[in-house]
């Protein structure tokens, strides 16, 4: 049976690589985090009972339903600084968002390089249209995300 599987096209021995995805990785779970614990400190809750409740809520909250959930706060009971400072923190998440998947969902193989490990993210995509790309990537390009 396990002959019939396709063999990995990775190369596990090129660990700098590997190491600038698991730092992406771990920036993108901060960065949900805070939006997480922002959400939470915009509910204010008044007993413990009450907060295990709306954390149980928040944590279980998709990316989109996370932004969504702040944005409606920000424009339904913010106002001024405290608005704009919200919305802009969810903007910056959203425009990082794709770039997390790219980088993500996208890598499908690894080759070595003279010049470094090289990955190949490949995205398809069909939002309004059909969309294929396989590019090349390298340690440099997820570091300056």
């Amino acid at each position: 049976m396990t002959d019939d599987l396709p063999a990995l096209d990775i190369i596990p021995s090129e660990p700098p690589l590997f190491e600038a995805l698991g730092e992406l990785l771990v920036f993108w779970n901060r960065a949900e985090h805070a939006l997480q614990r922002l959400l939470y400190g915009l509910y204010e809750p008044k007993s413990f009972d009450e907060s295990v409740r709306v954390q149980t809520l928040i944590v279980e909250l998709g990316n989109m339903r996370l932004t969504n959930a702040l944005t409606t706060i920000a424009n339904t009971l913010l106002s001024g600084d405290d608005k704009e400072h919200v919305l802009h923190t969810v903007a910056y998440f959203e425009l990082l968002r794709p770039y997390r998947n790219y980088y993500i969902h996208g890598i499908r193989s690894i080759i070595p390089a003279k010049s470094g490990p090289h990955g190949f993210a490949t995205q398809t995509m069909a939002k309004g249209k059909f969309t294929w790309t396989r590019d090349p990537i390298s340690v440099e390009s997820i570091r300056t995300v």
